[in-house]
């Protein structure tokens, strides 16, 4: 790959990672090496390697890593994969992980990019609960599977009104404040809360936080709040 592309990526803010199709890395910035823990080997160690010779815990989940690349080529689009992770401190750390194909000139996958997002001090926290204490997830985790879970935004339609109460929801508003805030009686905001835990198959208010965090839903903003492009200078 194009050495302009790396020296790119080490100017963007985050975490990140490039690997070829063997899941070996061709590129890792400074945030990803500390956080494997190998700021101490030369700045090209992990070159060529994989993630099974990271130097942390997180090196034994390499299967599922690999599985996840596997997916990203099998079907040559974006993957994003949910890990708990045990990190270069040690310490249980919860990522998402965004695997993105490289496309060649023939539209065959020829790298994976990688970004991490450490969810760790955020709801994400609550959705890994709850899958750690699931049967089923743990039996998966257990045999190095990757754990599905089926509420990507392009797959959970919303009416305006659903869209607006998962809005104000995942912020912490009660029921009653986002009636408030809609003009409805509290009645219509348990109708539309309990729509939305059937379209997420949520069995609970705070499940259904956790599967809308995961499926990125924070980032999603009701039409009607802006109808022209807003510009804020902060500093």
């Amino acid at each position: 790959m194009n050495e302009m592309i790396y020296k790119t990526f080490d100017l963007l803010p985050g975490i990140w990672c490039i690997v070829d199709v063997d899941s070996r890395y061709l590129y890792v910035n400074r945030e990803y090496i500390e956080m494997v823990g190998a700021q101490e080997f030369p700045a090209d160690y992990l070159l060529g390697k994989t993630v099974n010779d990271i130097p942390c815990n997180a090196s034994q989940s390499s299967k599922l890593f690999w599985k996840a690349d596997e997916l990203v080529k099998s079907t040559k689009k974006m993957v994003r994969v949910l890990h708990v992770l045990q990190m270069a401190d040690n310490q249980w750390r919860i990522f998402q992980i965004d695997k993105q194909p490289i496309l060649d000139a023939q539209g065959n996958v020829e790298a994976i990019i990688f970004n991490l997002l450490d969810y760790t001090a955020n709801h994400m926290l609550d959705l890994a609960l709850v899958l750690a204490k699931d049967p089923k997830y743990c039996s998966a985790a257990a045999k190095h599977q990757l754990i599905s879970i089926n509420k990507r935004e392009d797959e959970v339609v919303l009416k305006p009104k659903e869209s607006e109460c998962l809005f104000y929801l995942i912020r912490g508003f009660s029921y009653k404040e986002i009636a408030h805030v809609q003009n409805v009686v509290y009645s219509t905001i348990v109708d539309h809360i309990e729509r939305l835990k059937i379209k997420f198959n949520a069995s609970t208010t705070e499940e259904l936080i956790s599967l809308a965090l995961a499926a990125g839903y924070p980032k999603f903003l009701p039409q009607k709040y802006f109808s022209e492009p807003l510009s804020i200078i902060l500093s």
